[in-house]
C-alpha cells in the first residue's frame, strides 16, 4: 500500500519539477537562441577581418570586432580548410579568434537540470 502512495507522490514531484525547470530555464534558453542568424540558419564562423575574403554584406558580416561567415560561404571562400570537419573547423576558428565557443545548445543544460528531479526516491 505504501509503495503505491510513494510512487504516486514521487510521480507528482517529478511532474512539478519538470514544470518548474521548464518555466525557469525557458528564458535563458530563449535568450541563447535569439541571437542573429543568417537566413539559412547556418553555423557562423568568426575570422580575423584582416584575413576576410569576399564582399562585406554578401559573403560575410562584421560584428563584435570579427568577420562572420556562414558555413557554406566560408567553405567556398577558404578551400584550404576542406580537410576539417564542420565541428573541427568551428572549434579551430573560435579558438583562433578568442571568441567563446559553446558546442551545445541550451538543451543539454536544460535536460541535465530536469534530470535531477527524476532521481526522487521515497
Amino acid at each position: 500500500m505504501l509503495g503505491g502512495a510513494c510512487f504516486a507522490f514521487g510521480s507528482s514531484v517529478r511532474v512539478v519539477w519538470m514544470a518548474v525547470v521548464s518555466y525557469i530555464g525557458y528564458s535563458e534558453f530563449k535568450t541563447a537562441h535569439d541571437r542573429w542568424k543568417p537566413p539559412i540558419d547556418e553555423i557562423l564562423l568568426p575570422i580575423d577581418c584582416a584575413q576576410a575574403r569576399g564582399k562585406e554584406g554578401a559573403d560575410f558580416d562584421k560584428r563584435d570586432g570579427h568577420c562572420w561567415y556562414g558555413l557554406g560561404k566560408f567553405r567556398t571562400s577558404f578551400p584550404e580548410y576542406r580537410a576539417l570537419s564542420d565541428y573541427d573547423l568551428s572549434k579551430n576558428l573560435y579558438e583562433k579568434t578568442g571568441v567563446k565557443w559553446d558546442d551545445n545548445s541550451g538543451w543539454k543544460k536544460l535536460l541535465q537540470t530536469a534530470g535531477y528531479g527524476m532521481e526522487f526516491r521515497c
